[in-house]
């Protein structure tokens, strides 16, 4: 080790400039302030970790390189240290204190204390966050910066499928030549074969799109996504996705809201995956943890005062008869039955206040037969539905904040494992349709989160659409860190 400073010391000295040896660490801890100050800069949610990317980029080969080490090193830990005890809504939303309460120069002397005790490589590599398969997102966010940009044809949209012919068709394939789905060699004569479908295929599913071979619009769109929006929604994942309980390699319950799928993970692999349906853009579903309490079968519905202002007050100033054609019940504040016809429009349009809309359990009721249940401040849960087309569509934004699961029976019977409420016990109830609460023995927890880009236990990297806009405003990589990689132009 005392080589190593020697000799780094030296060629400083040679550089122009004396710097002291305690500020320049070995090969591996340089390259993981880099990377991790990297991972930070390209998420460009703040434009301080660029500017020290940068600077500290420009000063390899000087007498300063040494220095802005320790400064990147700083940065590091103070936003890991500022966002250790974060609320996941705010990591989600990466809501983070202003660079400008950063106390950087605070860990000086950690760093010179880490290095002289040859700990600063191991102590970097603890700093890590924790992110299921980290390595692989930080490779792929890499592999990304430094391929560049893929030079891709754009076309006029129209629907693309087996069978068709023409010359968007032959821009199509070219491009998925240029993306590596087809092979090189093959001819394009304007028809959209079965290698064209299969490579279409095979890019939708690299993309957690509806792999069905034919280019729609959601498709066609994705195809034009460009190298800084995929790298951006890489680095907010690394960010957004770090939580210990992830790498604990216990039970939880994970649904990504862009991805509109719900997964529940044990052991560090997904054991339970079933398509969702979340809020849609304008009542959206909250990014939250909880912790599993009971699930509710043939659950009521009790309709939120949001639902009852927007939508069930507009229905009922046209036809007080409404509620009783759909299966719903009006009930004052003492819990006796109330009849609509005894209400003023004005009562109605002011959202119903000291009255409950009630639907009674059963095939018809919105919640379906499972509710999950889980504390939150938002009021929202999982559930089932009584509309299970739904499921089928590629864009599932579409309810009002809680989440539809597809595969309910099945979650139902994996979180009440080991408890009375046996997978026997759970349909007798269901065919009986009375409401039954039964309690989970395992708390498992429950996170809702925004990924728009998410590696798969198969290593293969997926990009969802920013369905919500939230990352609408920072799609490209700062310029203070795209000059330090390869730049080949964007799609014409």
């Amino acid at each position: 080790m005392f080589l190593v400073r020697y000799f780094c010391l030296v060629i400083m000295v040679l550089a122009g400039g004396l710097v002291q040896a305690q500020d320049f660490p070995d090969t591996a801890a340089q390259n993981e302030i880099k990377a991790q100050l990297l991972e930070l800069a390209v998420a460009n949610f703040n434009g301080s970790y660029a500017r020290m990317y940068d600077s500290l980029i420009a000063s390899e080969n000087t007498p300063s390189y040494g220095e802005k080490l320790m400064e990147g090193y700083g940065y590091i830990r103070a936003f890991r240290e500022m966002t250790a005890g974060i609320k996941w809504s705010d990591r989600q939303y990466l809501r983070f204190p202003a660079s400008k309460n950063m106390d950087i120069g605070k860990y000086r002397e950690e760093y010179r204390e880490l290095l002289d005790t040859d700990r600063l490589t191991a102590f970097l590599f603890s700093e890590r966050p924790p992110v299921p398969r980290y390595e692989s997102y930080r490779a792929a966010l890499l592999g990304i910066l430094e391929k560049g940009e893929k030079k891709l044809r754009r076309y006029d949209f129209e629907v693309l499928k087996p069978g068709n012919t023409g010359e968007k068709v032959d821009i199509l394939r070219q491009n998925l030549k240029t993306l590596g789905y087809l092979d090189a060699i093959l001819p394009d004569e304007g028809v959209f074969d079965a290698d064209t479908a299969d490579a279409v295929t095979a890019f939708q599913k690299a993309r957690g799109l509806t792999a069905d071979g034919i280019v729609g619009y959601q498709t066609y769109e994705t195809m034009f996504r460009n190298r800084d929006q995929e790298a951006v929604n890489i680095a907010r994942t690394m960010i957004r996705m770090a939580d210990p309980v992830l790498t604990a390699g216990g039970e939880y319950i994970f649904v990504n809201v862009p991805d509109m799928n719900l997964n529940v993970y044990s052991g560090g692999k997904s054991v339970l995956s079933s398509r969702v349906i979340v809020g849609r853009k304008d009542r959206q579903t909250p990014l939250f943890t909880s912790v599993l309490s009971n699930v509710v079968l043939n659950p009521t519905w009790t309709a939120p005062p949001t639902i009852m202002k927007k939508d069930y007050a507009p229905k009922l100033i046209r036809d007080r008869g409404y509620l009783a054609k759909h299966g719903l019940a009006l009930y004052d504040s003492s819990g006796y039955a109330a009849d609509p016809a005894w209400l003023s429009d004005a009562q109605i349009r002011s959202g119903l206040p000291g009255y409950r809309i009630v639907q009674s359990s059963g095939t018809k009721n919105a919640l379906g037969l499972y509710k999950f249940n889980f504390p939150n401040t938002d009021a929202v849960y999982l559930h089932s539905t009584n509309s299970p087309g739904n499921f089928q569509r590629v864009t599932r934004a579409m309810s009002s904040g809680c989440v539809r699961v597809e595969k309910s029976k099945e979650l139902a019977e994996y979180v009440l494992r080991d408890t009375p409420y046996s997978p026997e016990r759970i349909a007798a109830v269901i065919k009986k349709g009375k409401t039954q609460w039964a309690q989970v023995k395992y708390h498992i927890p429950v996170y809702v989160a925004y990924l728009t880009a998410f590696i798969g236990q198969n290593g293969e990297v997926y990009q969802y659409p920013d369905v919500y806009g939230i990352d609408a405003r920072a799609g490209r990589i700062p310029e203070l860190v795209s000059r330090h990689f390869s730049e080949t132009g964007d799609s014409e």
